[in-house]
């Protein structure tokens, strides 16, 4: 996969984490199915990702689909997860500036 595919798939990804928030004020039960979905596709989306930031929002969005249901918890994990993929498409920023890879 191409750095730039990762990218808009990162973008993605952060509407689809801040997607919990609402959801979460909506309906809880809801909003754990869909985390748990999600939790799904980040388990499998990591094996394009070396970077322990994607390893943390993998763990993170893990904790949350096992049923955390405290707002202020879940707000701090989606903001936190937001503030990692955002750090991710640096790191990738900086690959395309240089030879290393965050591929593997």
């Amino acid at each position: 996969m191409k750095n730039k595919d990762l990218n808009k798939y990162l973008d993605v990804l952060i509407n689809k984490i801040w997607k919990i928030m609402p959801l979460m004020q909506e309906n809880q039960e809801n909003a754990l199915k869909y985390i748990k979905s999600l939790n799904v596709e980040l388990k499998g989306a990591k094996n394009y990702f070396s970077s322990t930031y994607f390893t943390s929002i993998v763990f993170s969005i893990d904790g949350l689909s096992n049923g955390i249901t405290d707002y202020n918890v879940v707000r701090a994990k989606v903001l936190e997860c937001i503030n990692y993929v955002n750090k991710i498409k640096k790191e990738i920023k900086g690959i395309e500036e240089s030879p290393r890879t965050l591929m593997t």
